[in-house]
């Protein structure tokens, strides 16, 4: 349970309690009634009268009088009612705890005491009353009057509970909270005024308070589950759109809710530790929660290993190139959807991520080149059949393709960005020119690729091998902090001046062999030994845009 300081601000008092009441008899002397008999060894008595007139029991529309003596005793833990036989020891006693306290009367004649029961005591009182006695009646008015608060509270806490809940189902957090706060006010000023109490403790006083504030305090730490519930919600919403930039404050706000509802259960959790119904059930749903927002935070990774795992399996270019750039995708997301205010990152290292990441970029280079040059080489074959509709498509989608790789180079400054966007210009230029042949263009006296002239039969050249052999690289633990598309080399590539696509710097072919050889690729990226297209001295076996 929360406890609160006496005096503190958060939980004053509205009034101060009154003096505490020495030991008050009547005008019988003190012996007059025989208290070890009716109180316990470790039991203080504060006060003792006797009724003369007896004492009234009164329940609905019944009435009993004792018409016996009474003798009452305030004690630190209960008010007891001995009826005197006119012998020793008593005759008869009824004993009422101030938990079973509803509300306490002593203005008037008589002094009334109502149980939670809907029973009345009353007893009249004398016209004298010494200082000592009123301070005695004074007493047992604010100890009925914070049984009467507590009553109070009790039903407030159950109003409140309910609103929040109501409140949070319909989204509107702010009037939820608003209902917490007035009932935790309430509690915290009755709890603070209760713990004043003296002689009698705050377990006798009022133990219904315990559980009242836990009962709250659930109710509050599932206020801050169902808002951590509903920016998941959003979270995996738009997670699922791809807009990872929203994603991750909707990920980061359902976090601060759900540690924020970890901290508000401690109130909730009970000294021994022990939990069972509704507080095993708040656990049971804190934890759920943590692992619903890891799952979702995790969504993404769990998409790009996937999607690298199928890429290693797959032998077609095309279809491997499509699972490289997923994952390639799913990477970068991961890394915009990280947050590290408190170390915690769902993803893992992201130092792994980034190395991930650069590995696919890799791969995604390797099988556009080489998607490239077959793209090229298809409409070469294609212009030359008299199909210029066909390849016209087939080669812009082989400038597409560089295009993307000059993108990537450009982004992990991977071999000769510049020399890349120049081929990508002249190879730009001959699909303008293939274009306007097939737009009904007349290109037999004016076309001009690489300073040549180029007949309209045929200006599209292919390239001798369709399938450029290309290292692809390794992936090990750690990568280089600048490479190409062979990674496997540990060194970027050279460029030439050819102007060709495939040429060193465009597609990333090697223009020398090193000690070892050198290993192509499949679709999938993974090596087989072969040798590098363009390996002759002459350099006859590379393309060129324009007819000598």
């Amino acid at each position: 349970m929360k406890m609160y300081s006496v005096g503190s601000s958060i939980s004053g008092s509205d009034q101060d309690p009154p003096d505490q009441p020495d030991v008050v008899t009547s005008s019988w002397e003190e012996d007059a009634i025989d208290l070890p008999s009716v109180t316990a060894d470790d039991e203080r008595t504060r006060a003792v009268w006797v009724s003369p007139q007896g004492v009234v029991r009164a329940e609905e529309d019944e009435q009993r009088r004792v018409d016996a003596e009474v003798a009452m005793v305030v004690t630190d833990r209960r008010i007891l009612f001995v009826a005197r036989g006119g012998d020793s020891p008593p005759s008869g006693t009824y004993s009422l705890t101030y938990s079973d306290l509803a509300g306490v009367s002593g203005e008037g004649t008589e002094l009334s005491l109502t149980t939670t029961g809907g029973v009345v005591w009353r007893i009249p009182l004398p016209e004298d009353r010494s200082p000592a006695f009123q301070t005695v009646i004074s007493h047992l008015n604010w100890l009925g009057a914070l049984r009467s608060r507590a009553r109070d509270c009790e039903n407030n806490v159950e109003l409140a509970t309910g609103e929040i809940r109501e409140h949070a189902h319909a989204l509107d957090w702010q009037r939820a909270r608003r209902s917490y706060e007035e009932v935790r006010e309430q509690l915290d000023r009755l709890i603070c005024d209760v713990q004043l109490v003296e002689p009698v403790t705050f377990e006798e006083l009022a133990p219904e308070l315990t559980a009242l504030e836990r009962q709250l305090e659930r109710a509050h730490t599932r206020l801050y589950i169902e808002r951590a519930k509903a920016a998941l919600a959003m979270g995996r919403h738009l997670i699922e759109n791809e807009e990872y930039d929203r994603a991750g404050d909707q990920l980061r706000e359902a976090q601060e809710f759900y540690d924020s509802a970890r901290d508000l259960s401690d109130a909730v959790r009970r000294s021994d530790a022990f939990q069972f119904g509704p507080q095993r059930e708040l656990q049971d749903d804190l934890e759920n929660l943590g692992w619903e927002i890891e799952t979702v935070a995790a969504e993404p990774i769990r998409q790009a290993h996937e999607a690298k795992i199928e890429a290693q399996l797959l032998d077609d270019p095309s279809a491997a190139l499509d699972c490289w750039e997923t994952a390639f995708w799913g990477y970068g997301h991961v890394l915009t959807l990280e947050w590290d205010d408190d170390g915690r990152n769902f993803a893992g290292d992201p130092r792994e991520v980034r190395r991930d990441r650069r590995v696919a970029a890799e791969r995604i280079v390797a099988l556009r080149e080489q998607l490239a040059k077959r793209e090229w080489n298809t409409g070469a074959d294609c212009q030359e059949a008299g199909d210029d509709a066909n390849a016209l498509n087939h080669c812009a989608k082989a400038v597409d393709h560089l295009e993307r790789v000059h993108e990537l180079a450009t982004e992990f400054d991977a071999g000769d960005p510049s020399a890349i966007e120049g081929r990508i210009g002249r190879m730009r230029s001959v699909v303008d020119q293939l274009n306007e042949h097939v737009a009904g263009g007349d290109v037999s006296e004016d076309l001009q690729v690489d300073g040549e002239t180029a007949t309209s039969a045929g200006f599209v050249h292919r390239y001798e091998d369709a399938e450029p052999q290309d290292a692809a690289p390794q992936e090990t633990d750690e990568q280089p902090e600048s490479t190409g598309a062979h990674a496997s080399t540990g060194k970027d590539e050279e460029t030439g001046d050819s102007g060709e696509p495939g040429s060193q710097g465009g597609t990333g072919e090697q223009s020398e062999q090193d000690d070892h050889g050198s290993a192509n690729t499949d679709g999938s990226g993974r090596s087989q030994s072969g040798e590098v297209a363009g390996d002759g001295d002459d350099g006859a076996d590379q393309p060129s845009y324009g007819r000598s």
